[in-house]
């Protein structure tokens, strides 16, 4: 597995029967030459003749093991987030540690692996991708679906008071709150060098919330309005209160002087 410090791995390429070392380094580099082409000029640029050019090999040695382009990409893709997977599932399962710093690691991990070049160009390509493609449409629901599961599990052991529909809507929340950051924190984006301080403000923020929320904080209907004009009655009548003494003050000095 990937460790906390280590980062997630590029590919993790599916086992096939009947292929010997030789063909395995093969695929192996075939794949690596794809992904470093699909991050550098899009899925586009992706081509059997284009993957054999860079590898320096005759493009019968790329087709031999895909017979056509579609074949490639949606190989590709499945080894690029196949080790997610195994991330997600590991970091929620690690019974070592207490589900408050499994979520804290799972968290900090996210953001880490944000500032990768392969996450922070590979997935808005995946995502433009999923706009036409099924294939990509559907693995973008998978691996989000099982991201989603390791924060639902760990969410659930932390706040168990929490009902089915709260812990599904607490748990997007949770993990989209932390991919809208891709743009701003990832590979060389405009504030990636402070990620520490935004891990630390996510992991702060985030814990905290899953922690104290309950479910009618969820269905709340004007709450914060509500709370707003509390402290705003508050506020006036201390105001109100304040003036109506200065003013009696004024009075009574008033006619002390006279």
């Amino acid at each position: 597995m990937a460790s906390l410090m280590s980062g997630i791995q590029k590919l993790k390429i599916r086992a096939r029967t009947a292929v010997y070392a030789p063909g395995k380094a093969r695929i192996t580099q075939i794949l690596s030459t794809a992904l470093d082409l699909f991050l550098q000029e899009g899925h586009t640029a992706v081509t059997l003749r284009e993957v054999a050019r860079r590898c320096k090999i005759h493009v019968g040695a790329v087709s031999y093991y895909y017979k056509s382009r579609e074949a490639l990409i949606r190989d590709l893709l499945e080894s690029a987030v196949a080790p997610y997977y195994e991330v997600f599932d590991n970091l929620a399962h690690d019974l070592s540690f207490a589900p408050e710093v499994r979520l804290e690691r799972l968290i900090r991990t996210n953001l880490r692996d944000l500032q990768t070049e392969k996450t922070s160009k590979f997935f808005p390509e995946l995502w433009v991708m999923a706009n036409r493609d099924a294939f990509a449409a559907k693995l973008v629901e998978d691996i989000y679906a099982r991201q989603r599961t390791a924060f639902e599990q760990l969410i659930a052991e932390i706040n168990p008071s929490l009902g089915k529909p709260e812990l599904k809507l607490l748990t997007l929340f949770v993990s989209s709150a932390q991919e809208g950051l891709t743009m701003f924190v990832g590979h060389k984006k405009p504030w990636s060098t402070s990620l520490p301080a935004i891990e630390n403000i996510a992991v702060l923020g985030l814990i905290q919330l899953v922690k104290t929320i309950r479910n009618e904080d969820v269905h709340r209907t004007r709450g914060i309005e509500c709370r707003t004009k509390q402290l705003g009655s508050r506020c006036k009548s201390e105001v109100e209160e304040t003036l109506s003494n200065e003013t009696g003050f004024r009075r009574h000095r008033v006619g002390r002087n006279t």
